[in-house]
């Protein structure tokens, strides 16, 4: 009978640290998702400022009215300003997202098609860029393989979400 019973003792023990162990785990997931929560919300509060939207409108228009070989450094203002303000906002969405800081999925269905439409647009201008550095890796390299990146994506399958409450 006392080896049932500290048979039973030692099964509850051991059930209770499984599921302990289990419950942290949602905890420290939950927590980490909290907590990319502010980081999120910033710079989909910019992506969506009047003045970005401009700024990013004016880059898409008016950049492939330049050569290329003038890169980013050589473009006339305020065009040079307005590209620089917007490839570099996405550089930051590359570098939070390729680096794991951010759950991606959130930031990526957000940015995907102005992203990708920026890149085409600078791409050229980029590339400029890089042979006045001398370099090929020297100037949004980032931003570069988050689009490549996003190009691989079923957008519409990351779209659903099996989990949301409208099915």
């Amino acid at each position: 009978m006392g080896d049932m019973l500290s048979f039973a003792a030692l099964a509850t023990s051991a059930i209770a640290v499984v599921f302990s162990s289990l419950l942290a785990q949602e905890t420290i997931r939950l927590t980490r998702k909290a907590n990319h929560l502010p980081v999120i919300v910033d710079f989909l509060e910019k992506h969506r400022s009047a003045n970005f939207i401009q700024q990013e409108e004016n880059v898409w228009k008016r950049i492939r009215d330049h050569d290329p070989a003038l890169g980013f450094s050589n473009l006339p203002e305020p065009l040079k300003s307005d590209a620089i303000e917007v490839a570099l906002f996405y550089q930051a969405v590359a570098y939070i997202v390729l680096d794991g800081l951010v759950e991606w999925k959130t930031l990526v269905l957000q940015v995907h098609y102005r992203a990708t439409k920026t890149w085409s647009s600078i791409s050229p201008h980029v590339a400029g860029e890089r042979t006045i550095r001398g370099a090929e890796h020297t100037f949004l390299n980032s931003f570069e393989s988050f689009v490549h990146g996003i190009g691989s994506l079923d957008m519409q399958a990351l779209s659903i979400r099996p989990n949301h409450p409208f099915k």
